[in-house]
């Protein structure tokens, strides 16, 4: 009954964790000057990924699968900013996020009628509170599972995560670690909680020299790393369940192709992923990768 928010970040997150970081927009002198007057933005986003893992387990693999087949995942997103209509009251937000796998009868759901997997469905809010550098979020995420019958068909969660600023403490211009602890509390089916904690730093090739070098300007690349920690999701006591490594390479292609801002962002990112099992009874160590196409207004 998991999945993954990058967001998160996934989801990203995660996620999500979503699991990638957007790249910086790098456009041409006369576009940078263009500012978005609406409270609006809108995102969308397709995800290949050769497995479905959430909170270290894996929803898409079973006996004899042989081959990687590939999960396919897409996500929707709305945000209204109030301070673009001169009010204080922070970010509202809606997002959808679907998985759809081939397999699914033979992974999960033998008799399944259909391919997919999972539809999510996430409200939330998000404050930035400048004095103490953070940012504060909390929201509902529905998690629905159309092939399970009966109870398992639906469960809830309300989480609530802080983020932190962190180009302050080290006297940086950007954020070096970017650290966030986020808390998940399932108030339906699972009787039980997820915490997390976790770290990222981008660096992007045109700030390390490569700005006028074709194709590496445009590249981002992200390692992250993530600690998981069940609270009666999978066991009965508070435990640390995994360690999540991460790598992103996002690939700027309105800036590579000269896409004027006010048009929005699109990017590509390649990533790959291990998860650790520390709580090896209930998870086991993972691999997986694959590609975000991403357009963002």
């Amino acid at each position: 009954m998991f999945k993954i928010f990058i967001s998160i970040f996934v989801m990203g997150c995660f996620a999500s964790f979503t699991w990638a970081s957007d790249p910086p927009v790098a456009v041409e002198p006369a576009a940078s000057q263009w500012e978005k007057s609406t409270p609006i933005s809108f995102s969308l986003d397709y995800t290949i990924v050769s497995d479905y893992i959430f909170r270290g387990a894996n929803f898409s693999e079973y006996a004899g699968e042989g081959r990687e087949k590939l999960n396919h995942q897409l996500g929707v997103g709305l945000e209204f900013d109030t301070s673009q209509v001169g009010a204080n009251l922070g970010t509202f937000g809606v997002s959808f996020w679907g998985e759809w796998y081939a397999d699914q009868e033979s992974a999960l759901t033998p008799g399944s009628q259909g391919s997919l997997q999972e539809v999510d469905y996430t409200i939330y809010w998000s404050y930035e509170i400048a004095e103490l550098s953070t940012t504060i979020e909390t929201g509902w995420i529905g998690y629905t599972f159309p092939q399970a019958g009966h109870d398992a068909y639906y469960t809830n969660e309300l989480y609530v995560s802080l983020s932190f600023d962190d180009s302050t403490l080290f006297g940086t211009e950007e954020a070096v670690l970017n650290p966030y602890v986020a808390y998940y509390l399932d108030v339906d089916d699972v009787d039980g909680a997820w915490l997390e904690l976790g770290i990222s730093h981008d660096f992007g090739l045109a700030d390390l020299g490569m700005d006028n070098t074709p194709v590496l300007k445009d590249i981002t690349i992200t390692p992250s790393l993530v600690m998981g920690i069940d609270n009666g999701q999978m066991g009965k006591s508070m435990r640390a369940a995994n360690l999540q490594y991460g790598l992103d390479i996002g690939y700027d292609l309105s800036s590579a192709l000269n896409i004027p801002q006010e048009y929005g962002s699109i990017s590509l990112t390649a990533f790959v992923y291990f998860s650790d099992a520390i709580h090896d009874a209930f998870l086991n160590d993972e691999l997986w990768g694959g590609l975000t196409l991403s357009y963002a207004w």
